[in-house]
């Protein structure tokens, strides 16, 4: 099973749903149809990116980029799960000031080092000066926090299962932040002589599924807002994941 290549699974489902897009945007200028059009270009250069990795064994890094995959797949499920245009509206505004607020502490954090240089401090107060007139004249508010009460995480586990959270984002965290957690993990002790491995020690098949997973509810995503046509992608996802979870039971055996 290893010698499937996702990536290229993933660009053709992609690839497939744009021509569907393109063929629809004529007649279709709504906010939530432009705001999923642009999300499919997002969505396809990180999946098949990280897809591309898994296929040639990269695991820690294919993992790093299903991370912050994860992260805009819920964030942008979170702005569509409503059928108020106007509140999908609101919410990809709210969603725009939540990073403009992180942008300034960001940069606040920044300008204030006595480290810096002066004219490296000279460029950020540029920037700062174009986050807080963005976040000035966006009136809404932030939106919720990813986890938590009252969070993202809450409000979107009706949709794919409670279990999104867990499989999506907490999980994958290790591998933006790298920590001596991470560096432990990659130690055999050997009869008493270490080995070092070069990568994660994570079943590649179960992170190719979890990358096609995010690909294939993003499409059912589309489906639902914009009324794309998946059954082709469909029968070919449950083909692959058939045969990648054959490979993760004989693994474990």
């Amino acid at each position: 099973m290893n010698q499937i290549e996702i990536s290229i699974i993933i660009n053709r489902w992609f690839n497939n749903v744009k021509s569907q897009v393109t063929e629809k945007s004529a007649k279709n200028t709504t906010f939530t149809f432009t705001s999923c059009s642009v999300s499919l270009s997002v969505m396809q250069i990180y999946c098949s990116a990280s897809g591309f990795l898994l296929d040639n064994n990269y695991k820690l890094p294919a993992v790093a980029l299903l991370r912050v995959i994860s992260e805009f797949f819920i964030k942008f499920l979170w702005c569509m799960n409503t059928n108020n245009e106007k509140e999908t509206k609101e919410r990809m505004y709210r969603w725009e000031k939540t990073t403009a607020n992180l942008k300034l502490k960001l940069l606040d954090n920044l300008i204030s080092s006595q480290k810096l240089k002066t004219s490296d401090v000279d460029k950020l107060k540029k920037q700062k000066i174009k986050v807080e007139k963005d976040a000035i004249n966006n009136p809404h508010k932030a939106m919720p926090n990813v986890t938590g009460n009252g969070s993202i995480f809450e409000q979107i586990s009706n949709v794919f299962g409670a279990d999104v959270s867990a499989l999506l984002y907490g999980q994958l965290c290790t591998a933006v932040h790298v920590d001596s957690s991470v560096l432990c993990e990659l130690i055999n002790n050997m009869q008493g002589a270490f080995i070092i491995r070069d990568d994660i020690d994570e079943d590649i098949n179960q992170l190719k599924k979890n990358c096609l997973n995010l690909a294939y509810m993003f499409f059912m995503i589309l489906n639902r807002k914009i009324s794309i046509d998946i059954v082709t992608i469909k029968k070919e996802y449950e083909n692959v994941i058939g045969l990648l979870n054959n490979s993760v039971k004989k693994e474990k055996t």
